[in-house]
């Protein structure tokens, strides 16, 4: 009390009146803001996780030439022989990815055929398919409507490109899934 008493005393004799201390007002890191006033921050869009937009399951394909025609003749094999397999989707899709099943155990020969996978022709992947088959995931990342998987091989056993290539001995797929979205 003595303190506050001397202190009025000298601002008296100075003619002033003593002022009180008055604090910045600046936040710290841990203070709480005013939620009267404050606005909500913006919530980023989550994207939409894909989904299955196309889907043949239970049924075998037989892609290539002579030997699936032999291959699914046999009834225990129960395939469905094509020389290209397609499938129109029914309206423009962004397709993240396409996957499927294969395996090329329906000739003699040991050579592996290699599956081309396009979407609206554009080719996205030469993939080597195994005897004992196996699950061919193929990213996409783009819109599309006409899915074509093909068989390919050359007579030397290495992959030839446009108009020199010649339909493979064989490879079965199935279980073939398109995943994806709605085009925007």
């Amino acid at each position: 009390m003595v303190t506050l008493i001397a202190g009025s005393a000298v601002a008296a004799e100075a003619g002033r009146v003593p002022l009180p201390v008055a604090k910045p007002k600046t936040q710290s890191a841990t203070a709480k803001p005013d939620l009267a006033t404050a606005k909500p921050l913006p919530v980023p869009a989550r994207p939409t996780p894909d989904r299955i937009v196309f889907e043949d399951l239970g049924k075998h394909y037989c892609i290539g030439n002579r030997l699936c025609t032999e291959h699914c003749a046999r009834p225990e094999h129960g395939c469905q022989v094509k020389t290209v397999y397609t499938q129109k989707l029914d309206q423009p899709t962004r397709i993240s990815r396409i996957q499927l099943y294969a395996h090329n155990n329906i000739g003699p020969t040991r050579r592996p055929d290699l599956l081309l996978v396009k979407v609206d022709g554009a080719e996205f992947g030469r993939f080597p398919v195994n005897r004992a088959g196996s699950t061919i995931s193929v990213v996409v990342n783009r819109n599309g409507q006409l899915i074509t998987i093909e068989a390919m091989y050359n007579r030397n056993g290495s992959l030839l490109g446009g108009e020199q290539s010649v339909i493979a001995e064989g490879a079965v797929i199935s279980d073939i899934y398109a995943f994806g979205r709605d085009a925007r």
